[in-house]
């Protein structure tokens, strides 16, 4: 799991920020004063089976906390243990001191209880600051609620009766970032290719979720829906998630995503062209739209082509990173345009989701040598329950017309033909 970056190191290995911030965290302050406290157990218990099984242990721990990325709290008990005897043993000794053998007893024992008090507040508040500052510590970051609110509206709005209840083997699963495996399971009971558990689940798993979101054709990544059962697709635009993704396929991370410092002192990320391939910037930024994306700083635009599998049916209100978009994998209906021969034509659909917003899915093909265009369109016309009642407006330089695709032709790949040889399209009956 550190090689996919899940989180920082701790702080000796961590260049871009040494800090304690880490340890802290996870396993207070007293992981700083531990070295110490390890030596006086070596000075002091070395000679016992007890005391050098001891020191193997906490020595093997503490090398280990200091290159993981993560669960840093596996050191906890024996730091405990050590920190503990240590303190015990340096109050023992303040309080046989010359000076507090001259005070009365009782202001003797206060003040040695008063030394161990400090040095556990001055260990352990910090952790707990957020906490009795107003319990922010307790609070879920701002993205959990996000998710919450995503994936509870999902279940409650999109997914039918039977298809989320536990238990049902039958049951087509959803592909996610690893990371968000678990939200997605617990709030819509939906199996998933990949979770929070990472490679301990499989690699099979931990790669198919890579390759999915890095997959550079639509052909390819449903191959892999359909070997795994996916009918769901959730994504928002995480760089985070993409770098773990290319980690995981031995993709060097910098031939994707460039960060560069600016003369204002900020960081910019640019995502070059491979990158503006994968499918992971097609479902979270352009939502499965055709477009042409400006080449960074006066380079070469890139065209990419439209996903006609793919379409969202649950949307939220910003596109950015923790802003979930739900996708569903269908088998799309096949728009069959009459036209001239050898000139392109285009397909647009207009619809507003459930989070308020117009969205556009836009698609164009050349007509063949018969004048015939074949476009792979995934929105129906008649789909009310998920704001899908438009037509497709199909064009080309000259003419337009407008058709109705309906939700079988959808789910049945069947073809719909218009025409643009004539001044006004109707729609025939589907084959």
């Amino acid at each position: 799991m550190r090689e996919v970056h899940e989180s920082k190191a701790s702080f000796v290995f961590s260049p871009e920020s040494r800090t304690l911030s880490a340890p802290v965290h996870w396993i207070t302050l007293c992981f700083v004063v531990l070295p110490v406290a390890w030596a006086w157990c070596a000075l002091r218990h070395r000679r016992s089976p007890g005391g050098r099984l001891l020191l193997v242990w906490t020595a093997a721990l503490f090398a280990a906390t200091l290159g993981q990325r993560r669960f840093m709290e596996a050191l906890g008990p024996v730091q405990s243990i050590l920190v503990a005897g240590a303190v015990a043993a340096a109050c023992r000794a303040l309080g046989a001191s010359k000076l507090a053998a001259s005070l009365p007893a009782g202001v003797r024992r206060a003040g040695v209880a008063s030394v161990a008090a400090v040095f556990l507040g001055v260990a352990y508040l910090p952790s707990y600051a957020d906490v009795l500052g107003g319990g922010s510590l307790l609070d879920s970051p701002p993205e959990d609620h996000l998710f919450h609110e995503t994936l509870c509206g999902f279940r409650a709005t999109v997914l039918e009766p039977g298809q989320s209840p536990p238990g049902a083997e039958a049951r087509e699963g959803a592909m996610c970032p690893w990371a968000i495996g678990h939200k997605v399971l617990y709030l819509t009971g939906l199996p998933v290719v990949s979770n929070n558990f990472g490679t301990h689940i499989g690699l099979d798993s931990w790669r198919d979720w890579s390759r999915f979101f890095m997959a550079t054709t639509e052909d390819e990544a449903m191959d892999l829906l359909e070997r795994r059962r996916i009918r769901w697709v959730l994504v928002d635009d995480n760089l985070d998630n993409s770098a773990a993704a290319m980690r995981a396929l031995d993709l060097p991370v910098g031939d994707y995503i460039v960060k560069r410092g600016e003369p204002n002192g900020e960081a910019s990320i640019r995502v070059t062209f491979p990158y503006r391939q994968a499918l992971f910037l097609l479902l979270a930024r352009l939502m499965g739209a055709e477009a042409d994306i400006e080449g960074a700083r006066g380079g070469e635009p890139s065209h990419v082509s439209a996903l006609g599998r793919f379409r969202l049916v649950y949307d939220t209100r910003e596109d950015w990173r923790g802003y979930l978009k739900i996708y569903e994998r269908v088998p799309g209906a096949r728009l069959e345009v009459e036209t001239e021969p050898r000139i392109r034509v285009s397909a647009a659909y207009t619809f507003v989701t459930n989070a308020g917003k117009r969205r556009e899915y836009r698609t164009t093909a050349e007509a063949d040598a018969r004048g015939v265009a074949t476009m792979l369109v995934p929105y129906p016309s008649d789909r009310a329950s998920l704001g899908f009642t438009s037509r497709y407006r199909v064009s080309s330089a000259s003419r337009s017309a407008e058709a109705f695709v309906a939700e079988e032709d959808i789910r049945s790949n069947r073809s719909v033909r218009v025409s643009l040889r004539s001044e006004a399209a109707t729609r025939p009956a589907t084959q």
